[in-house]
């Protein structure tokens, strides 16, 4: 038996923060806070999400607004802010994540959320499916156009 498995995410994903402020692996702008945003394509108009409402959407449940159903995106990316989500959003480690997945899959059908590592193709697909959502680090939006944020989902404060 393992003790504290449980802890070594949140403690590796600390440690790695830790590290590249020490290493000044953030510039001056993104020293002071990281900003996790729900974004969505500039024509969907979506209204917030409660932490609940994200929380089933990306666990694959059907969630609406404006008579739509919005679409998960899963963004691999940048793997800080996946296990960020993970971690703050829906309360749960990668490999927690999968099983809850392919249980939900057996037992009920759900499918996964689309899961793309490529930040070009997360935002192309993000443009092309209409109601589609995903998260980033704020700091990477200015790489892209014709984005709307939803909303700020998580702050990293820093001392």
């Amino acid at each position: 038996m393992e003790p504290c498995l449980p802890l070594i995410k949140p403690l590796y994903i600390i440690a790695l923060m830790i590290c590249l402020f020490i290493t000044g692996g953030f510039n001056s702008a993104q020293a002071n806070d990281l900003h996790l945003l729900l974004i969505t394509d500039k024509s969907n108009k979506i209204q917030p999400l409660s932490k609940d409402e994200m929380r089933r959407l990306f666990l694959g449940m059907p969630v609406y607004r404006n008579g739509n159903k919005l679409k998960a995106a899963i963004n691999r990316s940048d793997e800080m802010c996946y296990q960020i989500f993970l971690q703050y959003i829906l309360g749960m480690s990668h490999k927690r994540y999968v099983h809850t997945m392919v249980s939900s899959l057996y037992r009920n059908g759900i499918k996964t959320p689309p899961i793309f590592t490529s930040p070009e193709k997360i935002i192309e697909h993000i443009h092309t499916e209409p109601y589609s959502v995903t998260y980033i680090f704020k700091h990477n939006l200015s790489k892209f156009n014709n984005l709307n944020v939803v909303q700020e989902i998580w702050v990293s404060r820093t001392p």
